[in-house]
């Protein structure tokens, strides 16, 4: 609800400063600055009350499962059943949970964006067509760039010397590998009692 309020309070500091000067002035813009910071400071306070609401959802989910299974073996008394029931019980509760949660989004986002394209206009379709145009062209730039790709490599087979760095990278990196096993090889005699290691080997390992 915080969150769906800071929506539509957006949409109203935009009108007003759009329309500053003719229709708004700088104390009803401050008010609507000061709102908003309010709103903000809501959120926190809001996570607080969606977790106490979730725990007590929890428990009065637990507490009517609790009381239809001991009704349900006080009549059949049969431990299968009364699970079967349970699992149905559970299972219907969050159903009807996510359901509710998805209607109520998409209520949501379909006021904001009926409140937002009464205030702007059409010029609410611009992102939705920058949206399109970037899609259609990354499309387009992908499937070109993918048959360039496969006719260089039809053309011009990859050859040593085209790959004559990531080559070296890699034998850096085991060189790298190799050095640093040998030292900790070398450590490792170091601690025998009884075993000197040669100079050449203590200079590398300094």
């Amino acid at each position: 609800m915080a969150e769906h309020a800071r929506r539509l309070l957006f949409v109203a500091i935009l009108n007003a400063v759009s329309l500053y000067g003719a229709k708004s002035s700088k104390f009803e813009i401050g008010l609507l600055l000061v709102a908003w910071q309010l709103l903000s400071f809501a959120t926190p306070v809001k996570r607080y009350a969606n977790r106490l609401r979730a725990k007590f959802s929890e428990h009065a989910k637990a507490l009517v499962a609790s009381k239809v299974q001991a009704v349900y073996a006080y009549s059949h008394d049969e431990t299968t059943d009364m699970w079967k029931v349970s699992d149905k019980l559970d299972s219907l509760s969050n159903s009807v949970q996510l359901l509710m949660s998805a209607v109520g989004t998409t209520l949501a986002e379909l006021v904001n964006v009926w409140l937002i394209a009464s205030k702007i206009g059409w010029h609410v379709l611009v992102p939705v067509f920058i949206a399109l145009v970037h899609w259609l062209l990354s499309e387009a730039v992908y499937k070109k760039t993918r048959q360039m790709s496969k006719q260089s490599k039809v053309i011009k087979p990859p050859r040593f010397q085209d790959r004559i760095n990531p080559l070296l990278q890699n034998t850096r990196t085991v060189k790298f590998y190799a050095w640093e096993e040998a030292f900790r090889n070398v450590h490792s005699y170091y601690d025998c009692k009884g075993y000197v290691p040669p100079v050449f080997w203590r200079v590398l390992r300094y």
